[in-house]
């Protein structure tokens, strides 16, 4: 994983239905995240080098953690004491990230992505249980 700025990009997946309409992006993303949501200009990317821009668009720290999972959007199991997933939980790998950045500030990430299903999270306590996750989608 290499990146720039100093915040953490997450990606992620869910059911089929949630690519509509369909997207396809080459090697940019751009997301915003706030209480209690993240947006993506992007349903579904090429695999390969893409760069994930992560703009903090709410009030408080967030984050943006990219997952390669399986599992329906919104269902890593959390912590119940720590109130976020165990990122080395082995049901998702997590390929990279923009970490915490204030209110207002966006950093960036460039990762190399495999094909498969993802979720772009943020896992700061609380936040992926308040809805802070959408789903991406990575094919040859």
């Amino acid at each position: 994983m290499s990146g720039t700025g100093d915040s953490p990009t997450a990606s992620g997946f869910g059911a089929f239905d949630q690519f509509s309409p369909f997207t396809v992006s080459t090697g940019a993303v751009s997301t915003t995240g706030r209480e209690w949501a993240i947006s993506s200009t992007a349903k579904s990317v090429k695999s390969g080098s893409t760069t994930f821009t992560f703009r903090n668009g709410g009030t408080i720290e967030h984050e943006l953690v990219v997952v390669k999972t399986d599992l329906t959007l919104g269902d890593i199991p959390i912590d119940p004491v720590a109130k976020k997933f165990d990122e080395e939980d082995p049901s998702i790998e997590v390929i990279g990230e923009v970490f915490e950045i204030e209110a207002g500030s966006t950093g960036n990430v460039v990762l190399d992505l495999p094909p498969g299903n993802y979720q772009l999270v943020c896992n700061l306590a609380g936040h992926y249980a308040n809805g802070m996750h959408v789903a991406l989608r990575v094919t040859n």
